[in-house]
């Protein structure tokens, strides 16, 4: 019976970016792409802009519950506003949040999960982790960082510049479904 409690459930993606034509194929916005991506792969129905949850909210519904994803429309800076009304209104717990974003940190290409930590200096996890009041929040970063990076004083700037055109291959046809594996572990973990 104990095993029957933990099969369906309600879990939150949260993917990290700016909402605007202007950042679109940005490394700030590798979390939407990655949004773009998964809803795709699931089948998802089009996304759908929710003004109250400060959100663009698809659902998937998986034969073990239903995974709500979301792209906040706060900007990145503020992504923590957006994840609060959505964890509020579906009422999903915080071990039921993955959130998905970019790490210039990283070299481009790799993928790291973490169950917990510090934000690492990306200002969108960071208001996450001050939103929730906890950095118990499990995520999988996205390395956009490249050689490039260093012809950027402002690390903003390199940020907010666009991929270049072989890595957007390389994004949609290895990056992106490496992650699917990743992220459909972590819906699993609490019932394996």
């Amino acid at each position: 019976m104990a095993l029957l409690s933990h099969i369906f459930f309600m879990k939150l993606l949260c993917f990290l970016g700016n909402v605007g034509d202007i950042y679109a194929n940005t490394r700030h916005n590798a979390g939407w792409l990655a949004a773009d991506f998964l809803a795709q792969h699931w089948k998802c129905d089009a996304w759908k802009e929710e003004k109250k949850l400060f959100c663009f909210l698809t659902t998937a519904y998986t034969p073990l519950g239903k995974v709500v994803l979301i792209k906040p429309t706060t900007y990145m800076n503020n992504s923590g506003k957006s994840l609060q009304s959505v964890c509020s209104f579906f009422k999903i717990s915080i071990d039921d949040i993955l959130i998905i974003y970019d790490d210039k940190d990283m070299e481009f290409g790799k993928l790291r999960y973490r169950k917990n930590g510090s934000a690492g200096g990306q200002n969108g996890m960071k208001d996450c982790i001050r939103a929730m009041g906890t950095d118990g929040l499990s995520r999988i970063k996205i390395g956009v960082g490249n050689k490039n990076q260093a012809l950027f004083s402002n690390p903003a700037d390199f940020v907010l510049s666009h991929f270049l055109s072989d890595e957007k291959i390389e994004l949609s046809s290895h990056i992106f479904p490496a992650m699917v594996p990743m992220v459909e572990t972590w819906l699993c973990e609490d019932i394996i």
